[in-house]
Order: C-alpha cells, then sequence, then structure tokens
C-alpha cells in the first residue's frame, strides 16, 4: 500500500496532495482532500526479523546500541519492543511517528485539533478547578492534579 497522500491523490485529485506540518486553520485547506473515514493511521513495514538468534535460555535480544545490555525478550515481546526504536505509524499532517496507532491519534488529536474535531469525537480540554492551567489531555490534568493539588 502506498501513504496515505497518495491514496488520496489517487481518489480525489489525480495531482499531488501537499499535507501542512501545523495543523493550524490555514495549513489544513489542503488536508481537507483526506477521507473523513480515517480510523487507522498509515504504518512503515517493519524490518525482517529473520537475523535475530535467540540465546541459550531461548530469549532475544534488542539489536539497538542503546538496549545492548538489557535483558532479553521472548520473541513477540522483541517485536512489540523494536516498535519503539522504529515508530513505524505515521501522522497524515506532519512528520510526526509514533510507536502505536493510539499514540499517533493523541498527538493529533492534540497537535492538529481543528482537523481531528471534523473526523471524529475529540475530548474537550480539561481547566483545572484550583489554578489557571488547562489540558488538552484528561491524563496530563489528573498527573498535574496529584502533583499540585493533592
Amino acid at each position: 500500500m502506498g501513504n496515505l497522500s497518495e491514496s488520496v491523490d489517487t481518489m480525489v485529485t489525480g495531482g499531488e496532495v501537499s499535507l501542512g506540518n501545523t495543523g493550524s486553520t490555514s495549513d489544513l485547506a489542503s488536508v481537507d482532500l483526506l477521507p473523513q473515514w480515517v480510523s487507522r493511521f498509515e504504518e512503515a513495514e517493519m524490518p525482517s526479523d529473520d537475523h535475530l538468534t535467540a540465546t541459550e535460555d531461548g530469549s532475544y535480544h534488542c539489536p539497538y546500541q542503546i538496549c545492548i545490555s538489557r535483558r532479553g525478550f521472548p520473541r513477540k515481546a522483541l517485536l512489540r519492543h523494536l516498535r519503539m526504536h522504529i515508530k513505524p505509524v505515521k501522522c497524515p499532517l506532519c512528520s510526526y511517528t509514533g510507536t502505536e496507532q493510539g499514540d499517533v491519534r493523541r498527538h493529533v488529536e492534540t497537535a492538529h485539533r481543528v482537523w481531528a474535531k471534523e473526523r471524529w469525537r475529540v475530548q474537550e480540554p480539561v481547566a483545572c478547578e484550583f489554578c489557571p492551567r488547562t489540558f488538552t489531555r484528561r491524563d496530563n490534568y489528573v498527573r498535574h492534579w496529584k502533583r499540585k493539588h493533592a
């Protein structure tokens, strides 16, 4: 499968689609061609895992230098761990990449809020009752409340 802009290009315009990178209303004009029904974001293909070999105890080790001394993983867990390094899920509006679909959706809802609100239900900002801060994500508000006001 080609990238999302190529797919949209073929479906809608027959020409090249330029994706904005900030999510501001003016940058979203070119993105209006993206389908309303985007529910999954494009993922880059993961590299082959054929080169991975198990150690004597049957575990696999991450090939990235930063993880060399870490513990071993079962094969399936290592494949999930490798996503952290590769970040295969792509934002359709900018160069952000994430490990999982939910990471990119959370990014889109925060960084490209106007675009996201046109396509799916987005949580409204949460205002702190005890100070002037507001949060685009409830989990950030809860963490703030526990650290500052609990």
